[in-house]
């Protein structure tokens, strides 16, 4: 910070300047959402200081307040006026109005661009852009304040909250030679994701004043946005610029079924004559299809237009497996009585029966489509292989007297063959994996070909898999990094030791030492015990200390008493400094994560932080537990805020005991 405001900076301790500020009228937390967020001394700072406080004294208290250890630990990134950026998104218009009367801002303007005068000049253009603020953009304009010097895209920031009338301001005042610099197709694309219509609306008509040059991916991104809102004039927009080059690709398909969007789907084959679209094909239509994800999602309406009116209808086994899996019942009887071919694999039932979706446990339990594929039949004629066409179903469920043999096999496109391999090796299927060996030698072994076999235990389709398939298509240590963290959530402990060993034997350069750290944390987020068993077996350390994210604070976040249960038995430490764990636990109002500390004999501390977060959330109960478990000391504000707010009716004394 320049010299003449650091020697202004007040010299009172950090712990009695965050005293002072703690009487803030009302708290903003990091979302954005009032009354509801964390204490920050920096974020409360503009409703304390009153509206004659100098520039110079403001500035130096600011410094001092970001300069703060406490303060940086509710701070997202190492940036100092991040926070007075997010007061200047969403503080009130006084607040902005206050701003911009006191603060020196056209001499600040002349500062070094990497100054934080100057800095900040940029972050308030920006958010009074963002927030429409047109009265005070031109009180700055009217005070000489130079726009042009600035570093920031004022048209995207305006675009991007649909502010037309900032828009047509900025382009009014003199930018300089450079106007380029003011905006970019992001505009263009947080319109679209923001369903701005009317500002796409203004850039068409503006787009010789001010060309924008929107890349491929923009040009995709802008449709993708446009196919997820279902707004029929984003995707005009998109597919009129540039003379209608676009292309409605497979996967904007894919994002109109996800929300539902049918009218999107009829509008891409209306115009399939006028512009490029892309229809799902038996080789393109690589799983999940647009009908996948329409079954997944439970849009019935985008099901039913595929089957009356596409001219193409391709889908998967994951049609069903999805359904099944978040218990679409109606989505279940839609494909019954569709006509269409029904395709799932054995993990329609166990999906459903883990998630307790009883009453669809019991529709595959009667389904005779399912049965048969399950248990068989003693009948081997022709009818029973006609209504089992799908070969990635069949190796699933390992009927090889009805797959087709191999030279018709051969015939189908490569994501064919590799999603029937990946299903028999996820199934167990190793019959199918040999008999069909030679179709899959060269395949090549991706991230999700093995955490289908990882994550169902099954090491000896993974043994079959790195046994049998070509050196050159063999993954990366780094592709089986993610598969055992994937394998360790899930809880599959047989297959986290098989690759365990697997990468100490085959790929000697894993860093294990890294590796192990992650791999418990996964487990414990997960509540694995039985995989944090394993990893204790095979080398890993569980001293809190070791982790960039320890065990105790990950298990603490997603409410895995078993994990603590476990550490205990075990009779790992829990060391008296460690705060973190109880934090998250009241952050993310784990309350039985704080009651099994209470329980347990409070073998956790728990910080003055902890119950600020609490507060947070307005959970009483966890501040209850809090509170009984801490017997700390607390500070004035605090303690005034539990006995009016909280427990306005009982002696806080008595909650403490």
């Amino acid at each position: 910070m320049p010299p003449s405001i650091a020697a202004l900076a007040p010299t009172l301790p950090l712990c009695i300047l965050d005293l002072i500020l703690s009487f803030a009228p009302h708290f903003i937390d990091t979302k954005g959402e009032p009354n509801h967020g964390i204490h920050n001394p920096s974020l409360s700072l503009l409703q304390v200081l009153p509206l004659s406080a100098t520039p110079a004294a403001f500035c130096a208290l600011f410094c001092v307040v970001n300069s703060s250890p406490d303060c940086a630990v509710y701070e997202a990134g190492p940036d100092p006026f991040l926070d007075l950026y997010t007061v200047c998104k969403i503080g009130s218009v006084d607040t902005l109005w206050s701003l911009v009367e006191q603060l020196p801002l056209s001499k600040w303007m002349c500062a070094p661009e990497t100054s934080l005068p100057f800095l900040f000049c940029c972050r308030l253009t920006d958010a009074l852009c963002y927030r429409g603020q047109l009265a005070l953009l031109q009180k700055l304009h009217a005070r000489g304040f130079d726009f042009s010097r600035l570093n920031v895209r004022m048209f995207d920031s305006a675009s991007e909250a649909g502010h037309v009338d900032v828009l047509d301001w900025l382009a009014t005042i003199d930018l300089g030679e450079s106007f380029e610099s003011f905006y970019s197709a992001q505009a263009l694309v947080s319109a679209s994701k923001n369903d701005h219509s009317h500002v796409l609306d203004w850039w068409a008509k503006a787009a010789l004043s001010f060309p924008v040059i929107a890349s491929s991916d923009d040009t995709r991104t802008g449709i993708m946005y446009g196919c997820s809102s279902g707004n029929l004039n984003v995707l005009r927009y998109w597919f009129a610029r540039d003379g209608g080059g676009a292309t409605f690709e497979l996967s904007h398909w894919r994002e109109a079924c996800e929300y539902g969007n049918d009218h999107v789907l009829d509008w891409a084959l209306r115009n399939s004559d006028r512009y490029d679209v892309q229809f799902p094909t038996r080789e393109s239509a690589i799983a999940p299809t647009a009908m996948d994800i329409a079954s997944e999602h439970g849009h019935i309406n985008c099901l039913s237009w595929f089957a009356i009116k596409s001219p193409a209808i391709e889908y998967s086994v994951h049609a069903m497996d999805a359904a099944s899996e978040h218990g679409r019942l109606d989505v279940l009887e839609w494909w019954a009585q569709s006509g269409l071919n029904m395709k799932f694999t054995p993990m329609a039932h166990r999906s459903a029966l883990d998630n307790g979706y009883d009453d669809v446990v019991e529709w595959w339990d009667q389904c005779t489509r399912y049965r048969l594929m399950r248990f068989g039949s003693s009948n081997r004629g022709p009818s029973i292989g006609s209504t089992s066409a799908d070969p990635v179903m069949l190796a699933a469920f390992g009927r090889l007297e009805w797959m087709p043999d191999l030279l018709s096999l051969a015939q189908e496109p490569d994501h064919v063959i590799a999603h029937m391999r990946d299903k028999a090796a996820e199934h167990g299927q190793l019959h199918v994996l040999r008999d069909y060996q030679s179709l899959f030698r060269d395949l090549p072994l991706n991230l999700g070909t093995l955490v289908g076999p990882a994550r169902n235990n099954q090491c000896a389709a993974l043994e079959w898999l790195v046994r049998n398939t070509s050196e050159s298509a063999m993954p990366s240590s780094k592709v089986w990094e993610v598969v055992l963290e994937e394998t360790a959530r899930a809880g599959a402990y047989l297959a986290v030791d098989w690759i365990i060993e697997y990468l100490r034997v085959h790929e000697p350069d894993t860093k294990m030492r890294d590796l192990m750290p992650r791999l418990v944390v996964c487990a414990a987020e997960a509540g694995r015990v039985n995989v944090l068993d394993v990893l204790v077996c095979k080398g890993a350390r569980m001293d809190p200390y070791d982790f960039a994210m320890d065990p105790l604070s990950a298990a603490a976040e997603f409410g895995r008493v078993d994990v603590f249960s476990w550490w205990m038995n075990r009779g790992f430490e829990f060391p008296e400094s460690l705060e973190t764990p109880m934090e998250l636990a009241c952050k993310y109002d784990q309350v039985k994560v704080v009651k099994w500390n209470v329980n347990a004999g409070k073998v956790l501390p728990i910080s003055e932080r902890a119950l600020q977060l609490a507060r947070s959330n307005a959970s009483v109960e966890v501040m209850r537990y809090c509170l009984r478990e801490s017997r700390m000391e607390l500070s004035p504000s605090l303690r005034t805020y539990f006995e009016t707010d909280v427990f306005p009716d009982s002696d806080l004394d008595d909650v403490e005991q």
